[in-house]
């Protein structure tokens, strides 16, 4: 009689080994060779090909998988006409220094694209008007070889666009105006920066239109006399673009796009840790050729992502993308994400899994455990003595360990507990009239208005201990703050009465949060300390990262939003935006990582309510659409906002 055999399905065996591997400690293999080489160490014979096909639908493979070196770009060689094309930007000087900050000044640049021919303007100031008033000054002047041109480009999104020339002006005057700067700053006193890029700054563009450019073979002064000016190109293309170019993706392929640096998170740089290819998957919507001049064939994304990616973090793009800024995903539905045993196992709270099913009981199941601060039914799976179907076994509802807790609000609005909070604003924009109001309405109000109640209020952030850290303790509105709470805490016999306190100290005596007694709440407040070296801030970021677990809620107040430290800005319940804290352009990368609409357009709505002395609130745990509230109690919808806007525009 023979043995009784095993058969094993070699592809469930390369899937189970690999996903063994690859999502443990220290797997996530960057390749498949790398991969190949675990298995082989581990005994297995699988074959590489198998494997690369295997890791190829693995979600964070695919995002941080390594883009394509090739980047063609629009070639402005055939351009041949003065006065036809030209490209500007802005170059920054360092002006002063005050308060241990700089102040810049700026230069507005400009060069001719056919002939190289070059100008400059002094601007102090980065607003539309001065950067108009530049750009009519040099092309009214009749001096002046430049005119109005057909195409004037600019540093924007049109990333297929190359500004190779303005880039290389840019870096070049800099060089040669900053060399002589510093020359002379070598003999000023201790902190004086001197100005004399203003005076030279005419000669050195007088030098360059003078001197003889390689690729057209003659000087721009020269190059303006002529009707047609020859160049050469920079470099030869890679690939063929233009009228010469494959179409390689068809509308309807399924892709990821490449992130812009810092795209992502909403930050100005890419960061080592920042994936390389959008979280969501779109398809490509649209394909756009273009002939005159030539250009890379172009492709447009559908306005939003596919169902099975929409959950993830991102923002829809508007704007066109290359063949290499583009990666194909050939099944979409095939996505492996992190198995459910890796989820146990290495972030065993917080994790959501669940089988989609239309089951009244699981939805009631659903609803009570959440209720009952989301214990998980797995060990009895059973509600209030009901038995559940056996599918409750699968489900892990999200616990966290610190419960929030709304016996701290005294306002409904209020943020709540525990919160960590982002303040940003210009100074004497009422961020400090916004933290008072938090600490003491309406209790004050009722307490000290002309027209007597019985009703005593309450403050809208009940906490029991209030610390503020700065270098202005003893600021009228703060010491409002302070008497008043003393006021409450003197007569227990009061009806008012509140065990309460405030405190102040100087960043250098900054305590760990775990020194503090947790049984009582602590509202921590740092008041315009991002200033301060970087040992004071990590000093600080405790509070914001673990100091919930010490019941612990902070804010921290600066008149920069991207001057307080990455990691206090990543561990924010909650933004708040005052006038004064940058440009649009600013203000549309704090805002894009948190709204799906156009974060240019919605800066603008933004932009106008602040300049109204509004604050707007960005709640991160609300979903996108409802995120965003003027004050904290009226909800801002961007769409509608923008909508609205474009109607008054037209």
């Amino acid at each position: 009689m023979s043995q009784p055999q095993i058969v094993i399905n070699p592809d469930k065996e390369l899937h189970i080994v690999c996903r063994l591997l690859f999502y443990n400690i220290p797997g996530f293999y960057t390749n498949a060779k790398n991969l190949y080489n675990a298995c082989q160490k581990e005994g297995y014979s699988f074959r590489l090909r198998d494997i690369a096909k295997w890791l190829v639908y693995q979600y964070i493979h695919q995002i941080y998988r390594q883009p394509l070196p090739c980047k063609a770009e629009a070639s402005f060689s055939k351009i041949k006409i003065p006065n036809k094309v030209q490209q500007c930007d802005i170059l920054l000087h360092t002006y002063d220094d005050q308060d241990g900050r700089r102040i810049f000044v700026c230069t507005f640049l400009i060069i001719d694209v056919a002939t190289r021919f070059k100008d400059a303007r002094s601007i102090t100031l980065r607003n539309s008007l001065e950067i108009w008033n530049a750009v009519k000054e040099i092309f009214e002047d009749p001096s002046n070889p430049l005119t109005w041109p057909t195409l004037l480009m600019t540093d924007g999104d049109a990333s297929f666009e190359s500004l190779a020339l303005i880039k290389a002006f840019k870096k070049r005057i800099a060089e040669l105006i900053y060399k002589v700067q510093y020359a002379i700053e070598g003999r000023l006193t201790d902190g004086e920066r001197s100005r004399l890029w203003k005076k030279i700054l005419k000669k050195y563009i007088d030098y360059l239109n003078n001197s003889k450019t390689r690729l057209i073979g003659m000087s721009p002064a020269r190059a303006m006399t002529l009707e047609k000016v020859e160049s050469k190109p920079s470099r030869k293309a890679k690939r063929a673009i233009g009228k010469d170019e494959e179409i390689k993706l068809q509308k309807g392929t399924a892709v990821r796009y490449l992130l812009k640096p810092g795209e992502l998170e909403g930050d100005h740089r890419r960061r080592a840790t920042d994936p390389y290819w959008s979280l969501r998957v779109y398809k490509i919507k649209r394909v756009v050729i273009r002939k005159n001049p030539p250009q890379p064939i172009l492709y447009y994304l559908e306005n939003g992502p596919i169902e099975s990616t929409a959950h993830l973090m991102g923002r829809n793009p508007k704007r066109l993308f290359k063949f290499e800024e583009l990666q194909v995903i050939e099944e979409p539905d095939k996505i492996e994400y992190p198995p459910d045993e890796f989820m146990r196992k290495y972030h065993p709270t917080g994790f959501v899994h669940y089988i989609q099913i239309a089951n009244d009981k699981l939805t009631k199941a659903d609803q009570y455990a959440k209720k009952h601060s989301g214990h998980c039914l797995e060990k009895t799976g059973r509600i209030n003595g009901h038995n559940l179907d056996q599918i409750m076994k699968y489900v892990i509802f999200a616990v966290d360990e610190v419960k929030p807790s709304k016996k701290y609000q005294g306002d409904p609005h209020a943020p709540a507990w525990p919160f960590r909070i982002i303040v940003a604003g210009a100074s004497n924009s009422g961020k400090t009239n916004m933290i008072l109001n938090l600490l003491v309405m309406n209790k004050f109000y009722y307490m000290f208005r002309k027209k007597k109640s019985s009703k005593i209020g309450e403050r809208n952030v009940k906490c029991d201990d209030v610390i503020l850290c700065g270098h202005h303790l003893n600021e009228p509105k703060y010491r409002i703050v302070r008497n008043f709470y003393k006021y409450l805490a003197q007569d227990k016999s009061k009806p008012y009465y509140e065990d309460i306190t405030f405190s102040t100290l100087t960043p250098d005596k900054i305590p760990d949060p775990k020194k503090f007694n947790v049984k009582r709440s602590k509202l921590t407040i740092f008041e315009d300390v991002c200033s301060d070296p970087p040992a004071i801030q990590k000093k600080i970021i405790p509070y914001f990262s673990r100091g919930r677990h010490e019941n612990i809620s902070s804010i921290y107040v600066s008149q920069k939003f991207h001057r307080i430290p990455t990691d206090i800005r990543e561990n924010a319940t909650h933004i708040v935006l005052f006038s004064g804290g940058g440009s649009t352009r600013k203000l549309a990368d704090i805002i894009s990582p948190y709204t799906d609409a156009d974060p240019h357009k919605a800066s603008k709505v933004i932009d106008g309510y602040l300049r109204q002395k509004e604050f707007v609130v960005i709640d991160i745990n609300k979903p996108r659409s409802e995120s965003f509230s003027l004050r904290w109690n009226t909800p801002l919808n961007l769409e509608k906002e923008i909508e609205s806007l474009g109607n008054t525009s037209n």
